[in-house]
């Protein structure tokens, strides 16, 4: 017999080893159970997620571009502010980007800073709007990136800043491409890195005139060189870059109707049906015997001999006493849309251009600022003299376009099919727009810049004062002209 000591011990490690075995067990149990529960629920969740009429969608982690640019703000939201635009075509351009599947032109960035490319989405019908309004469709259908940037110079400076390796142009109204130049924090600079280099600025200008710190060459144009005989972009390499306007797009959406076809219009008189003479004029004071191309009485003549009437839209609130005989006032049209001869030829209607004076030589800086003399009668057919209502007009002839000297009464009386110039075609116009941001601007700037550095070494250089008195006359005639084109809006 054990003693009692020795029994009690034994007893308490036993006791001890059945709990440590009973624990271990549970551990084991619980381990086990847990690892069933989870392979039964993972087989169910596949089982539901599988089952038919199951809808339930886990939401997928957000790319780097829906996370700044969400679903509201889709393509096909009807915005049609320029905010807007910017913000699908930088998300479109993220994910192209992301995807790696980007189109050729896509990755290349044009910033619009000029007013009149904001003017389009805001609906105005100026000239200068409707011009860049090609301009604008060309880019959409090269598939460029194009971004437009608020008034001034710092916020097109900080828009380059962000896509600055992929911008090819930034187009600038003219005034603000010699205020950049000067800006030590606009133009590129060795010693501030982050600015814009002078040969990417590209700035529009209605007229042919050279309105760039570079020359002519960085001045986009709708209208060609006044060196081209036949108005075409490659006539003369000191030509401003000509990317020119179509009216194609609009104009072929409405029906043509062939002349033969066309029922006479009813006359604001109302008492016959009579043809009808659209005239070209803003205000009754273009009629007045100083401004006019024709006497006044010449309206009534016509109208007379040839049976039409002569209608015309301007407004003010004596524009109908101060209008020559023979001729009706229709009302003015006002800003909201600008009538153009290119639209007339394009209905198969031709256009009566008059030649109003002759050029002095050389040719003045611009015509809406320097006067000239009357139109040169010993020599009538040299057209490069010819100062016109509509300056390129004057190269075509008839049956388009009838170009009738100032006072002559029997040339006016002289005067389709549907005529599209076929450098207003719109693919024309693509093919100037993607050579103009395809051009080796750089190369072409340090050209530049060669050449004037040797002219200044030949000279002696000019005094900074003389340079600073130079850009300020440059600045001047700059926002003259600025202020001249955003009058007619």
């Amino acid at each position: 017999m054990l003693p009692v000591e020795l029994e009690r011990e034994i007893f308490e490690l036993a006791a001890f080893l059945h709990l440590n075995i009973e624990y271990r067990a549970l551990k084991v149990c619980f381990v086990v159970v847990f690892v069933a529960a989870a392979c039964l629920g993972r087989s169910a969740y596949y089982r539901l997620w599988a089952s038919p009429g199951w809808d339930y969608e886990i939401t997928p982690r957000p790319t780097g571009p829906s996370l700044l640019f969400p679903a509201s703000l889709d393509p096909s939201a009807d915005d049609p502010s320029w905010h807007a635009h910017n913000a699908r075509a930088t998300a479109a351009l993220f994910r192209c980007l992301e995807r790696a599947d980007c189109t050729p032109n896509q990755t290349k960035v044009v910033i619009l800073q000029a007013w009149h490319f904001r003017a389009v989405l805001d609906g105005y019908q100026s000239r200068e709007v409707i011009w860049v309004q090609s301009t604008l469709i060309v880019l959409r259908r090269l598939d460029y990136t194009y971004l437009y940037a608020d008034a001034g110079l710092d916020p097109m400076v900080r828009l380059y800043r962000v896509f600055a390796p992929l911008v090819r142009a930034v187009v600038v109204d003219a005034p603000d491409a010699h205020a950049c130049f000067r800006d030590p924090y606009c133009a590129l600079r060795r010693e501030w890195a982050w600015a814009i280099p002078i040969w990417k600025i590209l700035s529009i200008q209605y007229w042919d005139d050279a309105d760039h710190p570079l020359g002519r060459k960085w001045t986009l144009s709708a209208e060609p060189g006044a060196t081209s005989p036949v108005r075409t972009p490659a006539a003369a390499p000191d030509d401003s870059a000509y990317l020119g306007d179509s009216v194609q797009p609009s104009c072929t959406q409405q029906l043509f109707i062939p002349p033969a076809q066309r029922s006479p219009s009813l006359p604001p008189t109302g008492n016959s049906r009579r043809k009808q003479i659209y005239i070209y004029a803003k205000t009754a004071d273009d009629f007045s015997p100083e401004k006019g191309a024709f006497p006044p009485h010449v309206f009534a003549r016509l109208s007379a001999a040839l049976g039409v009437d002569s209608i015309v839209g301007v407004q003010g609130a004596d524009a109908d006493a101060a209008l020559p005989a023979g001729v009706a006032n229709l009302g003015g049209m006002g800003r909201a849309r600008s009538p153009t001869p290119y639209d007339a030829l394009c209905f198969g209607v031709p256009f009566i251009n008059p030649i109003l004076t002759v050029r002095p030589r050389p040719p003045p800086a611009h015509a809406l600022t320097t006067p000239f003399a009357q139109w040169d009668p010993a020599h009538p057919d040299d057209r490069s003299r010819w100062a016109a209502q509509h300056e390129a007009l004057k190269h075509l002839g008839p049956p388009h376009v009838y170009n009738v000297f100032k006072n002559d009464a029997d040339g006016l009386g002289a005067a389709r099919i549907r005529y599209i110039l076929h450098w207003m075609e719109l693919t024309a116009v693509q093919a100037r727009v993607g050579a103009a941001l395809e051009t080796d601007w750089r190369s072409a700037a340090e050209a530049v810049l060669a050449a004037r550095v040797q002219a200044a070494a030949e000279k002696g250089g000019a005094s900074g004062e003389e340079m600073e008195d130079e850009a300020a006359r440059r600045d001047e005639r700059a926002r003259t002209l600025h202020a001249k084109i955003k009058q007619t809006l």
